[in-house]
């Protein structure tokens, strides 16, 4: 999906709208201005507005969002060492994907 910045008038009398971004993932609308999310792995940073894009951070270690997303927080991995649970890890956790446990 393309973004546009908000429309404004030329020298010559036109409405102009200029084209800012395309959009890999969805869009959401934050306070009238349609911002792109952020991608899988990463948090919201700053939300965009009429004349500055999105800013999105990498999720921190131990932390993941697995979906596009404007969340401003990271998710904690799940833990496989929960005691007596009797599990062990098979996938690590990636600020893409939590980690996947299985039987020991």
């Amino acid at each position: 999906q393309e973004l546009y910045a908000s429309p404004f008038w030329s020298v010559h009398g036109k409405r102009v709208r200029r084209k800012l971004e395309v959009c890999p993932d969805d869009t959401y609308v934050h306070e009238g201005n349609t911002c792109c999310e952020c991608a899988a792995g990463q948090r919201l940073e700053q939300h965009c507005n009429a004349t500055h894009l999105v800013t999105c951070e990498l999720c921190e270690y131990g932390t993941f969002n697995e979906h596009p997303n404007h969340l401003d927080h990271c998710s904690p991995c799940t833990s496989c060492n929960q005691p007596n649970a009797n599990l062990e890890e098979e996938d690590a956790c990636t600020p893409g994907r939590d980690a996947k446990c299985r039987c020991k």
